[in-house]
């Protein structure tokens, strides 16, 4: 009966960076923040401020950008420059920075009510968190 050789142990690699929960410092930061300041950004300003989107759904002409937090949801609609009052007449060509948000969302998981603002300073703290 032949044994198997043993194992090399693991060998360490790169330090991982781990996400935090948002401390006391990042809910100050984010506090200045309202979600009424989203309307008009375009996708460049929206990562600078919440990063990349969990999830895009491109639904022409829209694009909707989710966002998760630690107990809500915020959902925003991008839309091209006359697509803004007019969804239907507009030409699916339109460059994806030329988008702007044009309404926003915000909701509890499991279909629950939340407080706006409070929903919107988690989703930048737990921003701030996960990259810093």
């Amino acid at each position: 009966v032949q044994s198997a050789p043993p194992a090399e142990p693991e060998k360490p690699g790169p330090p991982r960076t781990q996400a935090r929960e948002p401390g006391e410092s990042d809910m100050l930061a984010a506090r200045h923040h309202r979600p009424d300041e989203l309307v008009g950004l375009n996708p460049a300003q929206v990562t600078e401020l919440l990063g990349n989107p969990g999830l895009v759904r491109r639904d022409a002409p829209a694009q909707i950008w989710q966002y998760r937090g630690p107990d809500c949801v915020l959902d925003l609609y991008l839309y091209p420059p006359a697509a803004a009052g007019k969804a239907h007449d507009v030409k699916h060509t339109v460059s994806d920075s030329r988008r702007t948000v044009v309404y926003y969302e915000l909701r509890g998981k499991n279909a629950k009510r939340v407080n706006d603002d409070r929903c919107f300073i988690s989703i930048i703290a737990a921003r701030a968190a996960h990259s810093g």
